[in-house]
Formats: C-alpha cells, structure tokens, sequence
C-alpha cells in the first residue's frame, strides 16, 4: 500500500513498512507470552485471531488514493 502512494520513494516506503512491522512484533511478542502463560496455547491463538478484525476496522475508513 505505501508503495502505490509514494511512487517516488518506494524503496524508502518499504524500508519504513517493513521496519514498523518487525518493530512492532518485537513489542508485541512479550504481551503474547504473557499471554500464553496465563492462558494455555488456546488463549493464545485466540487473541492472535483478533488482531486481524481489530485491523480490519480502521481499515474500512481507508480510501483509495
């Protein structure tokens, strides 16, 4: 998606979408094991089916560019 707005620097808009994904897994992977301590592998994976439907929701409000 960044890509297709900022035709002009695409290599830096990958660079900038790639680093905020792994960045933001680093963050969020403690917060899973918690997660999964507390709960079992169950709870875990339940959480984890989330986060595409939390997603989703400011995702509608996009518009094509």
């Amino acid at each position: 998606m960044p890509n297709a707005l900022r035709k002009a620097r695409m290599g830096t808009a990958a660079g900038v979408t790639l680093g905020l994904a792994v960045s933001i897994g680093g963050l969020i992977a403690p917060a899973l094991g918690a997660a999964a301590e507390a709960y079992g592998p169950q709870g875990d994976f339940s959480m984890l089916c989330a986060i595409p439907a939390a997603a989703l929701a400011p995702g509608a409000f996009l518009t094509a560019p």
